[in-house]
């Protein structure tokens, strides 16, 4: 079996996204930005002992021996030179030690294609073939998963505008008809990058703000949907060849709130086997071919929902890249049991005081929290860099606190294993206590 290396960038929409492109509003905050930049730890559960991770910043020693004892060893490589506004592939086309340590492996497995990252493979690096960037970049934009949606249900939900007139008049239609309108940027990802319009003095302010953007050349490429009454969220993960056939790898409920993604649960049998009934396998197996068309091979996720009315929408969005799910399907492959599965999900925290990883998870195993507990119950931390990269960039000097804020924020993954909900909340809950008991604070 080949030696595989995984990188990645989570935040890989930014990158896709053309700089020519308006903008829709978005508050900066510079400490969930590195929040997101340390995510790509939680890539761990790819790797076999064989593979490497990439990452951009440091792995705390007891966050490795811990992933050892549960069964995750890899080859580790921590990228100190990441530039400002550098994805993890940069330094690696730069760095003559990277390289050098790049040549235990055979192939590279990217959280998702980046421009850089074909630029790795023309080193000759690696013996294998990735889909181009420009494919990468079309097959993601949610214009390109309206316009299929559209194809292969006969069902226009979504519309793109393409100027501030256009925006201000779809918007307006949308709100006539729903009561409120939902407006997508084509490369936003969970929370960020749209905005709920339920009044036409919030229309006349998004539109004046495109517009000014216009007149200091920027392009306008938009999606504006209804704001459905959503019943729930959920999503099909598959695997595309370079020679088109598809490898269905499974299904997945996504936990959402307010737009923002919140975690992932397996979908039960009654659910997929009523999803088989409505016919959603084919339209899924359509997406694939039309994605393999375009040129595009890699995974997929597929974001679907149900409607509070019954109504499938089989296609919201088309992530040709690899998910939270994934990364939670793969977790559950690894370990759960018959009796226990896994629910990844995170807590967004808050710190002021230095926090040692080494005694928070001392503390979750004294509590018989930490997994595996008996059959095969526990929270299973993801990442530490998660929780700790703005202590660290503080402690470094990364970043500066604004006067009278001395707040660490800081998020918490975890996959949380137990037999039912009742005793998932349970562990959660003396999770929360732990925090607490190191002057954590969570913000729900």
């Amino acid at each position: 079996m080949d030696s595989v290396v995984h990188a990645g960038s989570f935040d890989s929409e930014a990158y896709w996204k053309d700089a020519s492109s308006s903008k829709l509003p978005a508050i900066l905050d510079e400490q969930r930005a590195y929040i997101v930049m340390a995510m790509d730890e939680l890539l761990f559960p790819f790797c076999t002992p064989n593979d490497g991770l990439i990452t951009r910043f440091s792995i705390d020693h007891a966050q490795r021996d811990y992933l050892n004892r549960i069964g995750f060893s890899f080859s580790h490589l921590e990228c100190v030179d990441v530039q400002q506004g550098e994805n993890i592939f940069h330094p690696l086309l730069r760095n003559i030690h990277y390289q050098r340590w790049l040549t235990r492996f055979q192939r590279i497995a990217p959280y998702a294609v980046l421009e850089q990252t074909t630029e790795l493979l023309q080193l000759n690096f690696f013996e294998q073939i990735l889909p181009s960037y420009d494919v990468v970049k079309h097959v993601n934009s949610k214009m390109y998963s309206t316009e299929l949606s559209d194809q292969l249900t006969g069902v226009r939900r979504g519309i793109p505008v393409t100027n501030a007139t256009e925006l201000a008049a779809v918007c307006g239609e949308m709100l006539a008809a729903h009561g409120a309108a939902l407006v997508k940027d084509p490369f936003g990802v969970s929370g960020n990058g749209n905005i709920k319009l339920k009044s036409h003095h919030a229309i006349e302010r998004l539109t004046a703000y495109i517009r000014s953007q216009e007149h200091r050349g920027k392009v306008t490429t938009l999606v504006v949907e209804p704001l459905l009454k959503v019943a729930r969220d959920f999503s099909c993960h598959f695997e595309i060849a370079p020679d088109g056939s598809t490898s269905f790898i499974g299904m997945q409920e996504i936990l959402n709130h307010q737009f923002v993604y919140q975690g992932s649960a397996a979908m039960r049998e009654d659910e997929k086997h009523e999803l088989e009934r409505k016919d959603y396998f084919q339209v899924m197996e359509q997406v694939g071919q039309a994605l393999n068309r375009q040129g595009y091979f890699g995974p997929v996720c597929v974001d679907s929902m149900q409607l509070m009315d019954g109504t499938l929408i089989p296609i919201v969005e088309i992530n040709a890249r690899k998910s939270m799910g994934l990364i939670n399907l793969y977790l559950n492959r690894a370990l759960s049991n018959r009796r226990c599965q896994g629910v990844l999900s995170y807590l967004s925290v808050g710190y002021y005081k230095e926090l040692d990883y080494g005694r928070f998870l001392r503390e979750m195993q004294d509590a018989s929290l930490l997994y595996p507990q008996s059959g095969g119950s526990g929270i299973v931390p993801l990442s530490s860099a998660a929780l700790l990269v703005n202590q660290e960039e503080r402690r470094k000097g990364g970043f500066r606190a604004e006067e009278g804020d001395h707040l660490i924020k800081g998020r918490l993954y975890i996959s949380v294993f137990a037999e039912n909900s009742e005793e998932r909340q349970r562990l959660v809950a003396v999770l929360r206590t732990i925090l607490m008991k190191l002057d954590v604070s969570i913000y729900d």
